[in-house]
């Protein structure tokens, strides 16, 4: 196995999930070696440059190819790494560092950041007295982003990204094999032709999470019940899913999921003839779909739109109706689900006075049949700003009223 470092997206716990579903999915033998809020080291089988491709939640993929004691060992190993890669002394070779933080290396994380300018000078030097052509990817900060990378030309043949990833005891040297596609994601965002802004659209990134959160095999039947615009959809099909089922009560929501599912297919060239958009309430779904459905992946109603903090009041009078929401589709869906099928659902949280308010769901949970789903299994503790107590995830932006919980369910 390999040593590899993947670089988290703004998310840790739904970062470090979704990575750990895809590789049980893939049946890939993998080894926890540290995490932190900004990187999980791992050893795994088969993590190509293409790996990256599937997950929602992280922002780099690095092969790390060796360590280093401290800051006086890292410019003689990345040299020797460099010199065995520049296949051809007179094309120029580009270079960018960047500087990652594992748990207790912030110390050592300070100390490479002061040193990083003397690393880079003494390289130039040195390569520049071999013959080699050499150049430098400018940084601001302790590290460069997906765009840098992609733009100075830092993967591939012609350059490459070196991480130094500080633990409290050793440093990781790490070369990036490839990036998230930032533009892949801005297109199937604010490319598609129908964005429901006033319902609100769940981040694309975040549905390619959830639908990894799932877990399951790509022969598996998907159902999104409240596909909305399609955005969940569209990452059942992009990530390979064919037996696809979107449901709506809204006519609109049905027509706007059939147009971004139709340009879905014609910008990427898919086949969509297996996904099966109709109107329907939660409460007929027994009724509609013949057979069983492996994963059931969504995000309800999280309430009106709120234009400012809602009281303690306002918080209880749409709880109220969105658990009785919920009391009845969660009791349909089990009528249709497999026996070891998984529900990924998102639901509000409302943040006011400096306080979340959590749906009171967990007696529903009970009565209906179903557990929240422990996906890490002892790899490590969030914090409660990540993880609520109950093992659930909690994904917010900044200046959000209304937060998202992520709910990982199966049955009893």
């Amino acid at each position: 196995m390999k040593k590899y470092a993947f670089v988290l997206g703004r998310n840790t716990a739904l970062s470090v999930a979704e990575i750990l579903e895809v590789l049980k999915r893939e049946q890939q033998e993998f080894r926890i070696i540290s995490f932190s809020k900004e990187v999980l080291i791992l050893e795994a089988t088969g993590i190509g440059a293409d790996f990256i491709r599937g997950l929602g939640g992280t922002i780099k993929i690095a092969e790390i190819f060796g360590e280093a004691a401290g800051l006086s060992e890292v410019l003689p190993a990345i040299s020797d790494y460099l010199k065995k890669q520049v296949s051809d002394r007179d094309k120029k070779y580009h270079l960018g560092l960047s500087i990652y933080r594992l748990a207790g290396g912030k110390k050592t994380g300070e100390k490479l950041f002061r040193g990083l300018k003397s690393v880079y000078i003494n390289l130039k030097n040195e390569f520049k007295g071999e013959g080699y052509k050499l150049a430098f990817t400018q940084i601001k900060g302790r590290s460069l982003n997906s765009a840098s990378v992609l733009k100075n030309k830092l993967i591939g043949e012609s350059g490459a990204e070196i991480c130094l990833i500080a633990g409290k005891n050793k440093i990781f040297l790490a070369r990036t094999v490839n990036v998230q596609d930032v533009d892949f994601y801005s297109k199937i965002d604010f490319g598609r032709p129908v964005r429901d802004v006033i319902s609100g659209t769940t981040p694309p990134k975040l549905a390619m999470i959830m639908v990894n959160l799932a877990g399951k095999s790509k022969d598996s039947v998907f159902l999104d019940p409240f596909c909305g615009s399609g955005t969940y959809l569209q990452a059942m099909k992009l990530l390979g899913y064919e037996k696809i089922y979107g449901t709506d009560k809204s006519e609109k929501a049905i027509s706007d999921s059939e147009k971004n599912m139709d340009w879905l297919a014609h910008e990427f060239a898919l086949d969509i003839s297996s996904v099966n958009i109709f109107q329907a309430d939660t409460r007929e779904l027994s009724r509609k779909i013949d057979g069983k459905v492996d994963a059931v992946v969504a995000e309800g109603y999280l309430g009106p739109p709120l234009r400012k903090e809602a009281t303690e009041t306002e918080i209880h009078e749409i709880s109220t109706e969105l658990l009785s929401l919920y009391k009845e589709a969660l009791a349909e869906i089990k009528k249709i689900i497999a026996e070891n099928a998984r529900i990924v659902l998102a639901l509000p949280i409302f943040y006011s006075k400096g306080k979340k308010h959590f749906l009171d769901i967990e007696p529903i949970l009970d009565r209906a049949g179903y557990k929240i789903v422990d996906l890490f299994e002892g790899a490590g503790d969030f914090s409660e700003e990540e993880v609520s107590r109950r093992g659930t995830f909690i994904y917010s932006r900044p200046d959000q009223r209304v937060f998202r919980e992520i709910l990982v369910l199966e049955k009893i």
